[in-house]
């Protein structure tokens, strides 16, 4: 069971460092607001891994 619990852990950090390099070479764009947790430096790994609670823009529909 432990090893499970280590190999699940690994792999949710290595999605986390892969999305993450994915981000600077510019394949992902994250458009949270400058508030939202996500855009703090320690949290910020975890953005993609983590897609919940996030402070999006609302959205702005244009008139025709």
């Amino acid at each position: 069971m432990k090893r499970l619990v280590a190999v699940a852990a690994g792999g949710y950090v290595a999605a986390a460092l892969l999305s993450r390099y994915q981000e600077r070479v510019g394949r992902l764009r994250c458009d949270c607001l400058p508030s939202c947790w996500c855009k703090r430096p320690s949290l910020s790994l975890f953005r993609w891994v983590f897609p919940f609670h996030h402070s999006l823009p609302p959205e702005t529909a244009e008139a025709p």
